[in-house]
């Protein structure tokens, strides 16, 4: 269906414009796109049900805090 890119709209359920991409690419580690937008406070609380507008088509996306991405941190090498 596309992969999502900075300056594509989000949106909230009721299909209207709530933000802007600011950072966002495809993940092999989830099979899918992510991104990172500044949301209005009423919308930021995680697990809001979202939209991102990828190529004329809607594509599902859910707010997650970005501590959740400190799964991806490396480790030191010793």
């Amino acid at each position: 269906p596309g992969v999502a890119r900075p300056g594509m709209a989000v949106l909230d359920e009721a299909g209207a414009p709530v933000a802007t991409l600011c950072s966002a690419g495809y993940s092999p580690t989830f099979d899918a796109s992510i991104g990172m937008a500044y949301l209005p406070l009423a919308l930021a609380t995680p697990g809001t049900p979202l939209l991102v507008e990828v190529r004329g088509r809607r594509l599902a996306a859910i707010v997650t805090p970005l501590n959740q991405l400190k799964i991806f941190k490396q480790e030191p090498r010793a």
